[in-house]
């Protein structure tokens, strides 16, 4: 049933301790010794009172001691340990939580729902409406509140120097097809690639200035100077500068 291994040496150290013990001072958790998913049953020897901190641990310790259909239940068991209940008193540390988030991205991999599943899931959602409290909550938040991006992270959304293969070209235009832009949508993102190209330009003209104070004012001068500098395009990564970028910032000025 159960892995020979270290844990399961660890994990009987703490069994046999509380089973010595008996009932710990203050708040305290019961445990399966056998888990019920595993046949396991609530018969007196195998149930112990642990500290949330043992439960913890324990409940860790069982993800290492298993294998196959076993491994995803435990990891399951695991995520809801951070978990917290009407009557239950855990302080649970940010570690824990750390853990109990791997736990259920590990339990999920691979993990294909059944289409009966999926349309459950979409009726039980079908006519849902926010509170007032919760939409109050959405009104306030950065996303929905007219926040706006820095020129440095909207370029790292733009994610520059990221080159995509025509075959996820053609999987884009294909998902993309039939779609329909939302009313304006076109001319905000034009305004937005302005706003951008001259908050860029604003950064990037005192250095063509330098250069063109070395003497050097063609546009194929500045362009070759920039590259030689080591100076970062607008789109990032490797792409070099060019005598129509060159002009695009001195028109963008």
């Amino acid at each position: 049933m159960f892995l020979n291994n270290k844990y399961k040496g660890w994990y009987y150290q703490i069994i046999n301790r509380a089973r010595k013990r008996g009932v710990p001072e203050g708040y305290f958790e019961r445990h399966h010794v056998i888990p019920k998913c595993m046949g396991g049953s609530d018969i007196f020897w195998n149930i112990v009172n642990l500290t949330f901190r043992e439960h913890y641990i324990a409940h860790w310790l069982l993800t290492k001691m298993v294998i196959k259909e076993y491994k995803r239940k435990m990891l399951f068991g695991l995520s809801r340990m951070s978990e917290l209940g009407p009557k239950q008193k855990r302080i649970i540390a940010a570690w824990q939580y750390e853990q109990s988030r791997k736990a259920s991205r590990e339990a999920q991999v691979g993990v294909k729902l059944a289409p009966e599943t999926i349309r459950k899931m979409i009726e039980s959602n079908k006519g849902y409406k926010h509170s007032k409290e919760t939409k109050l909550k959405m009104a306030k938040s950065p996303r929905f509140s007219g926040h706006r991006h820095t020129l440095e992270s909207k370029l790292k959304m733009a994610r520059p120097g990221i080159k995509l293969s025509e075959d996820h070209k053609r999987k884009i235009g294909l998902g993309n097809k039939g779609k329909k832009r939302r009313l304006g949508a076109m001319d905000k993102a034009n305004e937005a690639r302005k706003i951008i190209s001259k908050e860029f330009a604003f950064k990037i003209s005192p250095i063509m200035k330098e250069i063109q104070a070395l003497g050097i004012t063609s546009l194929y001068g500045i362009a070759n100077q920039l590259n030689n500098w080591g100076i970062p395009t607008l789109r990032g990564g490797e792409s070099k500068w060019h005598t129509h970028t060159v002009k695009q910032i001195l028109m963008d000025e």
